[in-house]
């Protein structure tokens, strides 16, 4: 890669880990994409007012010697992306939101139900594949996926719920982020990381990752005030848990050597809870429209108990 970056692009940085690099306090990162160059001018247009807003922090799509945006290597497409090291803070990334809010902006909730159905729907039929079972880690692992998926299914429930109750529109979107696990300034500007959906995608990830503490978490909602649809929504957003699943289904993080999965279930059990405390707290109608689910069965391979979850307003929902 070192070669085909010389080529390319004229830099030669003493070390490159997965395709990222660092000169002179600038993060750069080689992407694989699947778009064309018309495609990278729009997203130009995005890193204009990016560096605008955030003071020439970046993000930056460097040209390579043909003055193209992309090069490419074994049939593989490459761009190379650049951004100030450092980080951010949870005022950068509400500010992030605002320069690309739209209240007509929506996500259709059905799409992400699908989205969430088929992933839960694959991992269970292959999860033996999966995980190692040679691992002293494979009880541990096996576990926390079987709990996943328990608390994937009572999110599920609550976007249908949202459907059955409300509508199918999720308003109020920006620009959020695919994956956002940290406050790096290269993850939070990447535009190729760049999607649109509601800001509450972005924030549970954070939450659940302990990027953000508790009152962060509450703070974010003085800027985006929750009702009964938005906090349905959250309740989703925070079971389901994507970046247990990416590390399920990334077979190479399971392979070199031992991993232990990293969850801790009475941990994981106090932050819903505390977030669903702080719901009833904030908004107590919210509450009164939800009633407790009993339990959600996992099938492998032991029970997963929900008792203390925050509940659906359909009452019990099983892992099937």
């Amino acid at each position: 890669m070192k070669k085909f970056l010389f080529e390319q692009y004229g830099y030669y940085p003493k070390e490159i880990v997965d395709n990222s690099f660092s000169i002179d306090g600038w993060r750069f990162k080689l992407l694989t994409v699947e778009v064309g160059e018309d495609i990278v001018s729009s997203i130009n247009e995005y890193t204009k007012t990016l560096n605008e807003a955030f003071n020439n922090k970046g993000p930056y799509i460097i040209k390579n010697r043909l003055n193209n945006n992309i090069s490419t290597l074994n049939n593989v497409n490459y761009i190379l992306v650049c951004s100030l090291e450092g980080k951010m803070t949870l005022n950068d990334l509400i500010k992030f939101y605002s320069l690309f809010f739209n209240s007509e902006e929506f996500v259709e909730l059905d799409r992400i139900l699908e989205v969430w159905k088929n992933r839960v729907e694959e991992i269970e039929q292959k999860l033996n594949s999966y995980l190692r079972v040679d691992s002293i880690y494979y009880r541990n692992n096996l576990d926390i996926a079987v709990f996943c998926l328990g608390l994937a299914i009572n999110a599920m429930q609550y976007l249908s719920d949202i459907i059955y109750n409300y509508d199918n529109k999720m308003y109020g979107c920006s620009i959020v982020h695919k994956r956002l696990t940290d406050f790096s300034v290269f993850d939070i500007l990447n535009p190729f990381n760049f999607i649109v959906e509601h800001p509450l995608k972005d924030i549970c990830m954070l939450y659940q990752k302990e990027v953000i503490s508790f009152q962060e978490f509450k703070s974010f909602f003085n800027y985006y005030p929750l009702d009964e649809k938005s906090a349905t929504f959250l309740m989703a957003r925070l079971l389901y848990r994507a970046d247990i699943f990416d590390c399920i289904e990334n077979k190479r993080n399971l392979d070199e050597g031992e991993q232990q999965l990293n969850f801790n279930f009475e941990k994981e059990f106090y932050k819903i809870k505390k977030a669903y405390s702080f719901l009833k707290e904030s908004a107590p109608s919210i509450s009164a429209s939800i009633s407790a689910p009993q339990t959600a069965i996992g099938r492998r391979p032991t029970a997963v108990r929900t008792e203390n979850l925050p509940p659906t307003s359909s009452g019990t929902t099983n892992v099937s």
